[in-house]
């Protein structure tokens, strides 16, 4: 899917059948677009058959039945600006998600998470 330009350290060339329809996570309409989206975006989980790992975060702790966890995130990670990644960037993503005018694809797995969401 991708290759580095051996001319070049900070370049990665990658080939798709066609153009992303959105460059916006929340709303994917083909594969392409959830192509693009996974390489261009950081998941807060992702399952891997040797477990869990994430570049945002350094640990994750089960409570109760499994259901609920707390994320602990990982310390020096900014976005492209400079800024720091905050507790109250996830809350924002999934205060997005959940908000019946943001329409998206990945809202139904969330729904009933509403005010359950807490940040410490």
């Amino acid at each position: 899917m991708g290759w580095a330009d051996p001319r070049r350290d900070d370049t990665v060339v990658c080939v798709e059948e066609g153009m992303p329809t959105t460059l916006n996570p929340l709303y994917p309409t083909t594969m392409v677009d959830h192509r693009v989206h996974q390489l261009l975006f950081n998941h807060l989980i992702e399952k891997w058959s040797i477990g869990y790992r994430n570049p945002l975060v350094q640990k994750y702790d089960k409570l109760e039945d499994g259901k609920k966890f707390v994320v602990h995130l990982k310390e020096g990670v900014i976005w492209h600006d400079g800024e720091p990644f905050t507790p109250a960037d996830i809350c924002f993503t999934v205060s997005a998600l959940l908000d019946p005018k943001t329409d998206s694809v990945y809202a139904t797995p969330l729904q009933g998470t509403a005010g359950r969401l807490r940040r410490r």
